[in-house]
């Protein structure tokens, strides 16, 4: 049975919601995937990857206690295993507002979280492509076309992708966006350590974000590598998880697992939906969804996510 997630607030107020959880036998593990935490306000980048305002995130953490139990980065593999529904919290990217704006509200709750840090944007912040898609199609005048941009960039050759945005640019008349467009916007070194140090899981999401499946093998290789040969230099440990970026069915391959797997990673998540029953038959594509920020529809996911698809 399928369901549209818009009937979960109907289905809680008719006390309807237990019984479509109750048909989805193993409850298992759901695995909620976030970007960024705040307002998109005063944001250079894309809006849209703004998950929930502080308020929000609160908010969100008090629905999922509700109806399920929230685990830590270390409990995953033992909640595979144990009877009831479990929640686990990540975070991609790498953004500043993971420590000054989630972090407090992790603490706040007692829960814990991975953060996947794309390692290159820490060493030289600046606007990646969909920021700096997004802050084009706002200097032309012309917002409503970044969703557009960003969704023809994810499906480019990487060897061609930052000609894409070059040209569009060129198109526009504008110049490409300065690395001062960024300033506070990444996570530093020491941020990261900070969230390591709070308990935090750190992952690797590669050096510079490509969509891994558009690359290369050996560029393939070389961002895994990278990133966790930073991660590893700059917080004393080697990241075991890593998430894909964009995370959908086809942007990772073949060459991306073996990749991985010969970097000794244990894990690898993916970002287009579903949940995790049991350990997974493929290690490197652990199921998240993006959590709804409506308290109804998040429980809805948490407790039947097999069964409720559509938007958040």
């Amino acid at each position: 049975m399928r369901l549209p997630l818009r009937s979960a607030s109907l289905l809680e107020r008719a006390h309807l919601l237990p019984l479509v959880a109750a048909l989805e036998r193993r409850p298992g593990v759901v695995v909620l995937a976030h970007h960024r935490i705040g307002s998109p306000l005063e944001a250079p980048g894309d809006a849209a990857l703004y998950s929930a305002t502080q308020e929000q995130f609160d908010e969100q953490l008090r629905a999922i206690s509700s109806v399920a139990q929230l685990i830590a980065p270390d409990d995953l593999e033992d909640a595979w295993q144990t009877p009831g529904r479990h929640v686990l919290l990540t975070f991609d990217d790498g953004y500043a507002d993971a420590r000054h704006a989630a972090l407090p509200v992790l603490e706040a709750h007692g829960a814990r979280a991975a953060f996947f840090i794309t390692t290159g944007l820490v060493d030289a912040p600046r606007l990646p492509w969909w920021d700096e898609l997004a802050w084009l199609a706002r200097r032309s005048g012309r917002p409503d076309r970044a969703a557009d941009w960003i969704a023809h960039y994810k499906l480019l050759p990487s060897e061609t992708a930052e000609a894409f945005v070059d040209e569009l640019a060129g198109r526009l008349g504008l110049p490409r966006a300065a690395p001062e467009c960024a300033a506070g916007e990444w996570c530093t070194w020491e941020d990261v350590r900070a969230l390591q140090a709070a308990g935090m899981e750190i992952g690797a999401h590669t050096h510079d974000h490509p969509v891994l499946a558009r690359a290369s093998p050996s560029r393939q290789r070389a961002e895994v590598r990278t990133s966790l040969d930073r991660l590893e230099a700059e917080t004393g440990r080697r990241p075991r998880w890593f998430a894909y970026p964009v995370g959908g069915r086809d942007c990772f391959d073949l060459d991306t697992r073996k990749a991985l797997r010969k970097s000794g990673v244990r894990l690898a998540f993916s970002a287009y939906g579903g949940s995790n029953s049991a350990p997974p038959a493929d290690r490197y594509d652990v199921r998240r969804l993006s959590a709804s920020i409506v308290p109804a529809r998040l429980r809805a996911q948490v407790r039947a996510p097999r069964t409720f698809v559509g938007a958040r």
